[in-house]
């Protein structure tokens, strides 16, 4: 028979709504049976106040990915009964420490960090390469999947212009204007049209622009 601790049994009878001498029966049942009677109630942050300290040891901190931990947590003797989005959030904000810079939601990634977060999303316009291009960025910014389904469905709504010219008649006054003051090269530029216009236009036909009389004479000039 499997030895629990106290803490264990008491922390199951918390979650079971249950005396504590009425746990003791069902924690010698195996590990997935208590699992299912354990409704997940823990917060990404209950499952750090109450096992932080546990998943920074091994097997629980050799887990190389959110999956891994939730079915290292559920095999546990007694398991932990926590849900995997539960898991997947406490890697997010937990896993290497309380992060700083991170989006609960489409809101908060738009509130907080949509000066550069549009222009990622210019080449990384699914919610899995936007996640790992925020991710991979320095410094990280830390959100899910969810969050940025959210953010692009709401927000990620960029006009796109394919030529020059089409750039010129539209924006032509308005980036001599801004390099007058701000001079940037052609990536420089689709950055800002994405940032300021909401308007996603590709470097190379900025380049393209910069390239013809255009940009300084500010007259439309044809070949």
């Amino acid at each position: 028979m499997v030895r629990h601790l106290e803490h264990d049994r008491l922390h199951y009878a918390a979650v079971l709504k249950r005396p504590a001498a009425h746990v003791s029966s069902i924690l010698k049942r195996p590990a997935a049976a208590v699992a299912a009677v354990a409704a997940p109630r823990l917060t990404a942050k209950l499952l750090q106040d109450e096992h932080g300290a546990l998943l920074q040891q091994p097997p629980f901190s050799a887990c190389p990915s959110a999956y891994l931990l939730h079915s290292a947590l559920s095999k546990r003797t007694p398991p932990i009964a926590v849900s995997m989005a539960t898991v997947k959030t406490w890697w997010l904000k937990y896993k290497h420490g309380e992060i700083q810079f991170s989006a609960s939601s489409g809101k908060e990634l738009q509130d907080k960090y949509s000066e550069f977060v549009t222009t990622l999303a210019v080449n990384n316009s699914s919610a899995y390469l936007l996640v790992k291009a925020l991710r991979d960025r320095d410094p990280a910014v830390h959100i899910s999947d969810g969050v940025a389904k959210q953010w692009l469905n709401t927000y990620f709504k960029l006009s796109q212009i394919d030529n020059a010219g089409h750039l010129e008649s539209r924006y032509g006054d308005l980036l001599r204007e801004h390099l007058q003051q701000h001079p940037l090269d052609a990536a420089g530029v689709s950055q800002w049209l994405v940032v300021q216009h909401q308007v996603s236009v590709p470097a190379r036909i900025c380049q393209h622009w910069l390239a013809k009389d255009w940009s300084s004479s500010g007259m439309l000039m044809t070949r």
